[in-house]
């Protein structure tokens, strides 16, 4: 006789939940968060407010971190797309661009080291 699962050995009958209850009802930390912001934390402002004008404060000394966190939470986290099209011609990507004469020196002289990479 072959040992069924569930916690007790006995297993679950067919169609019926293992926990029908479900999973038990917590706080979510973000109702938790709102609800203890919203308390106050001197007689003019709530700790919102307080945590607030300390990243502005912070931004406006310099702190990049709180610049950046305070621009990602009024503009939204910027989209960066990750998708790059390679083409089959092994070509370098060119990120700027030189003058044409001196793009001409450049290339000559990477050739140069290839050549000479080659041919030792």
């Amino acid at each position: 006789m072959s040992k069924k699962g569930g916690i007790t050995g006995k297993g679950f009958k067919p169609g019926k939940s293992g926990n029908p209850s479900g999973r038990p009802k917590t706080k979510k930390i973000i109702e938790t968060l709102k609800e203890l912001s919203n308390q106050p934390y001197n007689e003019s402002k709530t700790k919102l407010e307080h945590i607030c004008d300390q990243v502005i404060e912070k931004a406006c000394g310099g702190d990049i971190s709180m610049i950046k966190l305070f621009f990602e939470r009024l503009e939204g986290k910027p989209f960066m797309n990750h998708n790059i099209a390679v083409e089959k011609n092994d070509e370098p990507i060119r990120v700027f661009s030189f003058e044409p004469e001196f793009q001409k020196q450049l290339d000559d002289r990477y050739a140069e080291e290839d050549n000479n990479k080659t041919s030792s």
